[in-house]
């Protein structure tokens, strides 16, 4: 059996795990620089700044955006929302998440209702992953057995 294949595939997610590393240290380092950046805007009294960097001009400047979340609860921010006359903004949804992991455990078990079950489209999804240990007895191979 030839496993070059095999050997490429274990190096590329390597190479990704690395690469997903490297990429969270530069957004840290990138909001550290911005925290400085704008507090040099502010102390200089300047809203933008021409740059000659990596063979190219650049100008950087501060970006605000604003942005909500709930102060409290979901439920209580949709109430709000629906009393005040916009009831479009609020949407019912299932997380999808959860309503994997409540289908593996409930399939697992044999226990999943009729009526939800007829509502989902419950299919798998074959990928191949890397793993250094095997865990035979997961909460999916359980629930594939009672699909």
């Amino acid at each position: 059996m030839n496993t070059d294949t095999y050997r490429a595939f274990v190096g590329l997610c390597d190479e990704e795990k690395s690469l997903k590393l490297q990429l969270a240290d530069i957004k840290e380092r990138k909001r550290t620089l911005t925290e400085g950046i704008l507090a040099g805007f502010a102390e200089d009294g300047i809203d933008q700044m021409k740059i000659d960097a990596n063979g190219s001009s650049h100008t950087i400047f501060p970006h605000e955006t604003m942005r909500a979340r709930p102060a409290n609860s979901h439920e209580e921010l949709n109430r709000a929302v629906k009393d005040a006359g916009f009831p479009e903004l609020v949407q019912e949804r299932v997380n999808a998440q959860t309503l994997g992991a409540f289908v593996r455990e409930q399939l697992a078990e044999d226990t999943l209702p009729k009526a939800v079950r007829d509502q989902l489209d419950i299919y798998t999804d074959l990928t191949v992953r890397v793993r250094s240990a095997v865990k035979s007895d997961s909460a999916t191979s359980r629930a594939i057995k009672n699909l």
